[in-house]
């Protein structure tokens, strides 16, 4: 192949031809769902047609093969990759160890209410989130505890994914340790402390709201008849020590490893712990067959999914569609409310497209410090609105790794027979996402939290004053 240079890739169909590749992937995603082909495997072929069209577009095919080389090799998607995998490891392992079943009896002393279950899902796992500060990561620790627990005891599969990816957002959205955190408050140039303190409000006001939904909806959505029938059986009593290994990612997370090092690290422990209770043996380990390889297999979906949205991604960055819009963001933003609104309704369509938070912060927020330092509007609301919009939109989008490995892990654990199933499923109960963007929009409106700067302010952080 010849040597291609790094210049912006030249398309037909002029400024919009840059944006194709992204549009025709979300377009044949929502028409494969409105004809009923939906889950993360039916969207592998949204991938190949998005792929088809833009390879026509391209007017250089080296260029256009460069883009999609580079879309494979983003350290963000193989590190998503190998710790995906390494997720759909633990939740075999989860499920050989019969979690579940040592959970529903231990329930079952307790006398634990099938009602309070989606509020109490929601309630641990936006801790968990907060902690770890990652929403992919949340979804893969929690799902294979709380998902086949829960529908166990005659919750509904849907509002319980609803509650695990709420909590989830939560926890992304408001940790300190979290990526899209340390990325918003790094690109506006406040410190995180600030960011953090002033997205209380924001965050608990969507919490306080999404926790009285899951307490409304979650008596409503129980399965009476499935509940009454729970047998609680004593001698599953020790397998609750599995219940470990969930607790230890998030411990090692806590702790400063990554999230690939932690799961890894897990999986060793929990393939010790099978083989030390006798509940797997070698073979049930390490063959064709075996946990290893169908954990794996379980998140194929997942991965093949995330490696299409990271190709439509670079493919559209690499035609220069991205730059332009953000000096048509720039041209018209003439005050502080509708230079936020340009900003929070150009990261909201990126995140639609890409489904990444952090990747979209990382575009959009060097523009919106750019917009906004004129205003002198206090930094940490941009920030607030950079990471809020993502995480309120990544509820529903289904290409984004929380969603997507929420859809495999709930196919592979075997709790939902349809391997359709997608975040349209449950997209409903994402009541989080819902008061995240309804939250942020009404601040953007209203003047909620629009603070100014004063010079001594900035001049003490070492901004430059304008």
């Amino acid at each position: 192949m010849k040597n291609v240079s790094n210049e912006r890739a030249e398309v037909r169909c002029g400024l919009l031809g840059g944006a194709i590749p992204l549009i025709a992937f979300f377009l044949a995603i929502i028409v494969f769902s409105i004809y009923g082909i939906r889950g993360t495997k039916s969207y592998w072929s949204a991938g190949v047609v998005a792929m088809i069209i833009s390879f026509f577009i391209f007017k250089d095919k080296d260029q256009f093969q460069k883009a999609v080389v580079d879309g494979v090799r983003d350290e963000v998607f193989v590190m998503s990759l190998l710790a995906l995998y390494f997720a759909g490891i633990l939740s075999k392992t989860l499920t050989a160890g019969h979690l579940v079943n040592g959970l529903m009896w231990a329930a079952s002393e307790v006398n634990l209410s099938p009602a309070i279950m989606p509020l109490a899902t929601f309630v641990i796992t936006a801790a968990i989130a907060t902690a770890s500060g990652t929403s992919s990561g949340s979804v893969a620790t929690m799902t294979p505890v709380m998902l086949p627990l829960c529908v166990s005891m005659g919750c509904s599969a849907e509002i319980i994914c609803g509650a695990i990816v709420s909590g989830a957002y939560f926890g992304d959205n408001l940790a300190p340790v979290s990526d899209t955190t340390i990325a918003s408050a790094m690109t506006q140039e406040v410190s995180l402390g600030k960011v953090v303190r002033s997205r209380l409000k924001y965050s608990i006001t969507g919490a306080v709201f999404a926790s009285i939904m899951f307490y409304i909806f979650g008596g409503a959505a129980v399965d009476v008849g499935a509940a009454a029938t729970i047998k609680a059986d004593a001698s599953y009593a020790i397998s609750v020590a599995y219940v470990i290994l969930p607790i230890l990612v998030v411990v090692l997370m806590i702790c400063g490893k990554n999230l690939l090092t932690s799961l890894l690290l897990t999986d060793l422990i929990g393939m010790i712990m099978l083989l030390v209770l006798r509940d797997a043996g070698p073979v049930e380990i390490l063959s064709a067959g075996g946990l290893i390889v169908s954990g794996i297999e379980g998140m194929q979906g997942a991965t093949i999914l995330m490696m299409f949205a990271f190709i439509m991604n670079s493919l559209t960055r690499s035609t220069g569609f991205m730059d332009r819009m953000i000096d048509f963001v720039r041209m018209h933003a003439k005050t502080p409310r509708s230079s936020e609104c340009g900003i929070a309704a150009f990261i909201c369509c990126l995140m639609i497209a890409t489904g990444g938070n952090t990747a979209s912060i990382a575009v959009t927020g060097p523009m919106a410090r750019r917009i906004m330092r004129p205003f002198r509007v206090a930094r940490e609301r941009t920030a607030n609105i950079l990471d809020g919009m993502t995480s309120g939109v990544g509820c529903f989008v289904p290409h984004s790794p929380a969603n997507a490995t929420m859809a495999s892990l709930a196919v592979s654990l075997g709790v939902v027979a349809n391997e359709s199933f997608s975040a349209f499923d449950y997209a409903k109960y994402n009541f989080h996402g819902m008061a995240l963007i309804a939250i942020f929009w009404l601040a953007i409106f209203t003047g909620w939290g629009r603070r100014i700067e004063t010079a001594e302010e900035l001049l003490a952080d070492g901004i430059e004053v304008e």
